[in-house]
């Protein structure tokens, strides 16, 4: 039931995010002065993003400015089926190598191995509550909840508003989102009391 709900929602969200990448060209940059604006960066913290795909809404320009500020960048490496996802440092403009399947622009093996302090996750679709519905295979919701067990995150989910749900379904091994920023709004979790 938890799976056909999550596969309905992907669908529709799918379709919605691909109409807004092609209305909304600038919203990278909007989402960039947002961001920046809505999150605090803790001097020196690592800040893993991602390189988008599939009409996902652009961090670059954010991990840009990050890099500008002196924070270290990393990128998310995709290990296998089953496993939470591995970091490594990433400078802009670095050369990614393609991994898996499909195929996921990477830093090199020689790059080194770091823990985020600050994810920056893509999604399909978000509530306020902090649920994030992503492509399926469930390695943000795994890589979070082994972040979580080693030191304090923040993990911040972006994308474009038109992916807000009234809820998102989530079961026990979705791992929810402190902050969620898009093109137009910042919104902090409500956490549950």
């Amino acid at each position: 039931m938890l799976n056909a709900e999550k596969q309905k929602l992907r669908r529709a969200m799918r379709a919605r995010r691909a109409e807004m990448y092609r209305q909304k060209p600038e919203a990278a940059i909007a989402l960039r002065d947002l961001f920046l604006d809505a999150v605090e960066v803790s001097k020196g913290a690592v800040v893993s993003g991602y390189v988008a795909c599939d009409f996902e809404i652009d961090p670059y320009p954010i991990m840009e400015v990050l890099h500008h500020r002196g924070h270290p960048l990393c990128l998310p490496v995709v290990n296998g089926k089953g496993e939470s996802l591995s970091f490594r440092l990433y400078i802009p403009g670095d050369a990614l190598v393609p991994v898996g399947t499909p195929p996921i622009p990477t830093p090199a093996e020689s790059k080194t191995l770091v823990w985020p302090d600050l994810v920056i996750a893509p999604l399909l679709a978000f509530d306020v509550r902090g649920n994030r519905l992503g492509q399926g295979a469930g390695y943000y919701d795994m890589t979070l909840i082994e972040l979580r067990k080693r030191k304090k995150i923040l993990a911040v989910g972006v994308g474009f508003d038109c992916q807000r749900a009234d809820e998102v379904p989530a079961g026990m091994l979705d791992a929810p989102l402190d902050k969620v920023v898009t093109e137009t709004q910042a919104y902090t979790v409500e956490k549950p009391v």
